[in-house]
């Protein structure tokens, strides 16, 4: 195992949630490429989850890619953790222990970035601003009686989990007024992010079903809003905001995740594929109009971080998604303090799938210049190499 104690550059500690395999960690392609970026800027990166920590060692056992290969090694508490750590028990588990770590070693904790509460606490937020509110869909906790009017309103009704994430767990229910026999329907992804179909004689069998399916789980209620292509394919679009190297918000970059017909949602990981944004809507809108709606989608989404950032402390990044309805209206679908980032590759979009690695690394260095008081003391991060984003 390599040992990382004496390593006189600064370091960044990335979080993952823990995987299966002789490294056993998600997102190592990821993990890869900010080692390797880290390397251009003299930032060591090591990779690790939240059974590696041992705070009264004062040791986290992880991993680098070094040679070819991923190593084992052990380190110290990082100058910087980035939290990717998708797994919310396996999250909070972490923070718990490197907090501890910190106590123990009488040393700052510093995280890359905070997180956001779930989706209805973001929605509580934003909704308070006027000029997001009119971008919002209606939003409610998920109940019986809720659920029962909202439908009675609506063509159809969208279920999510609060904290969910990829579209596990989403449901659509539906009722039709021209079925005798099944006038309801009840369409979505299971937790293992497979589809399913059911149909229903009743509201009440539909509701017993679903109350089973999300148990102790809170849901969020929402309409469902025809948020589909000319050619029957569910789409959003996903904009990256990241902060730089010089702490400010910049918008990365959009790209449009597209869903098969039929399907719920446009998830990359439930099936969905990418497709550049600018084409994308002109096909859908006509010229004038898409550029109209990719110029106010950028707007919000520069708009947005400093909101949240008001009402939840600092932010890193943020993958916020929207949906554009047949008649162009945008709506703000969802927020994500642990953004993927796939879409850039997917797209041939070779800067910003550069951008996408680097800027947490760039944004990290800015941090440690400002937080880490001790490293710059010893000199060990007073001069980085130069990093040009291409």
């Amino acid at each position: 195992m390599l040992a990382l104690h004496a390593v006189s550059k600064p370091m960044l500690g990335v979080l993952v949630s823990t995987a299966k395999g002789s490294v056993p960690l998600s997102e190592l392609s990821f993990c890869r490429r900010l080692i390797q970026i880290g390397r251009q800027l003299g930032i060591h990166v090591a990779a690790f989850n939240s059974e590696s920590i041992h705070p009264e060692a004062g040791r986290i056992d992880g991993f680098v890619h070094h040679d070819g290969a991923w190593r084992a090694c052990s380190f110290p508490l990082p100058d910087i953790i980035y939290n990717r750590c998708c797994n919310y028990r396996e999250g909070k588990t972490a923070r718990s222990q490197l907090l501890r770590m910190a106590s123990i070693l009488e040393c700052p904790c510093t995280f890359l970035s905070g997180g956001l509460p779930g989706k209805w606490g973001v929605y509580s937020s934003l909704r308070t601003d006027p000029l997001l509110s009119p971008y919002l869909p209606l939003t409610m906790l998920f109940n019986k009686d809720r659920l029962r009017n909202l439908l009675s309103r609506q063509q159809g009704v969208f279920l999510k989990p609060q904290s969910g994430m990829q579209g596990k767990g989403t449901l659509c229910l539906q009722e039709h007024a021209d079925s005798d026999d099944s006038p309801f329907s009840l369409q979505g992804r299971d937790h293992s992010n497979q589809t399913f179909f059911h149909t229903y004689s009743n509201f009440n069998e539909a509701y017993d079903w679903i109350s089973a399916f999300i148990r102790e789980r809170p849901y969020i209620i929402q309409p469902f809003l025809d948020l589909h292509s000319s050619t029957g394919r569910p789409y959003d679009v996903r904009a990256l905001v990241q902060k730089d190297g010089t702490g400010e918000w910049k918008l990365t970059g959009t790209a449009v995740r597209e869903g098969e017909p039929g399907s719920l949602t446009s998830n990359l990981h439930g099936g969905g594929t990418a497709r550049e944004v600018a084409g994308y809507l002109q096909n859908q809108f006509g010229t004038q109009p898409s550029h109209s709606i990719l110029k106010k989608l950028n707007q919000l989404s520069m708009y947005i971080p400093p909101v949240l950032e008001a009402r939840y402390g600092r932010l890193g990044e943020l993958g916020i998604d929207f949906g554009i309805d047949r008649s162009g209206q945008l709506w703000i679908l969802e927020i994500n303090s642990k953004p993927g980032r796939a879409v850039f590759t997917e797209i041939g979009d070779r800067s910003g799938a550069i951008a996408a690695a680097a800027r947490p690394l760039l944004y990290a260095r800015y941090l440690m210049r400002r937080h880490c008081p001790a490293a710059i003391h010893t000199g060990t991060i007073r001069h980085f190499p130069s990093f040009q984003l291409s």
